[in-house]
């Protein structure tokens, strides 16, 4: 007789033998952290890689201008009487194409009466490497453009001179700019005043402390020179120099573009090597 009380199955407590779908949640758990071991990583590239182009396209390109040369200006009279009463000098650039400037020279007399047998000698001598576009018409050698100048009925005598050249006599990056003041070699026994011009966008957002203009303007800078004198026998010899001006609200937003580009880098390189170190755990 069983000892099996009736209605109780006669399996008692053991396991049903019939398989379990409990294994199934634990292999999508396994897909889905190796699906994070791999998304992982690729997102910490993606994310670095951005921010490093982001650091460079950031970076501010600023190169440091080379100083403009100087233009030399040799004037000379044949009378001695006509080089001592010329006492303004005006020299003034203006590009008047993308590659070609064109200098304007005035030379003023302060001496009163009939200016049409007065002449002047003009000869102008650009920096090397540069091409004179008027050899053909006048007087020059290639390096050198030379004119017999006569003087108007108010006493000045202008010549023109075109050079092929971009920013003939000005240097700049939008930060530090410079502009070459012409060498003067002249006769006159008196001595004149130099007025070099220069076209410069935005000349007055620069700092002009250590070569201070005499006229200053929102398109341009003058500078007024001391011309030494010299004699009929030997000319006085001003030499070139060149003024500079720095804007300094340039100068910080470089500064400012510059540490948020290391910042970015710096940001960018963690990220990269997060991404690494990701990629290396992944396989584990």
């Amino acid at each position: 007789m069983s000892s099996t009380p009736a209605g109780q199955d006669s399996t008692g407590d053991h396991p049903d033998p019939r398989p379990q779908d409990s294994p199934q949640p634990l292999l999508t758990g396994h897909k889905r952290s190796r699906r994070k071991k791999v998304l992982t990583p690729l997102v910490l590239a993606v994310l670095g890689l951005a921010l490093l182009v982001a650091a460079f396209m950031l970076y501010p390109r600023t190169a440091e201008p080379s100083a403009p040369a100087s233009t030399r200006l040799d004037i000379t009279s044949p009378s001695n009487y006509v080089s001592s009463h010329i006492a303004a000098i005006s020299y003034k650039v203006d590009q008047v194409h993308p590659d070609v400037a064109r200098l304007t020279i005035s030379l003023a007399v302060d001496i009163r009466g009939p200016y049409g047998s007065v002449k002047a000698l003009l000869a102008v001598t650009p920096p090397a490497g540069t091409t004179l576009l008027d050899c053909s018409r006048l007087h020059c050698n290639g390096k050198t453009w030379g004119a017999r100048l006569s003087f108007t009925s108010h006493g000045v005598a202008t010549a023109h001179v075109f050079v092929k050249a971009p920013n003939f006599g000005v240097a700049s990056n939008g930060v530090t700019v410079a502009a070459a003041i012409p060498e003067i070699a002249f006769t006159g026994s008196k001595g004149a005043n130099l007025i070099a011009t220069y076209h410069i966008p935005s000349a007055d957002n620069y700092d002009w402390s250590s070569d201070p203009p005499s006229t200053l303007s929102n398109s341009g800078a003058a500078w007024t020179e001391a011309v030494l004198p010299g004699s009929i026998y030997n000319s006085g010899d001003t030499a070139g120099r060149v003024a500079s001006g720095i804007n300094h609200t340039a100068q910080a937003n470089d500064d400012t573009k510059t540490f948020i580009a290391g910042a970015l880098l710096g940001l960018a390189g963690g990220a990269l090597l997060s991404a690494v170190q990701e990629a290396l755990h992944a396989s584990d």
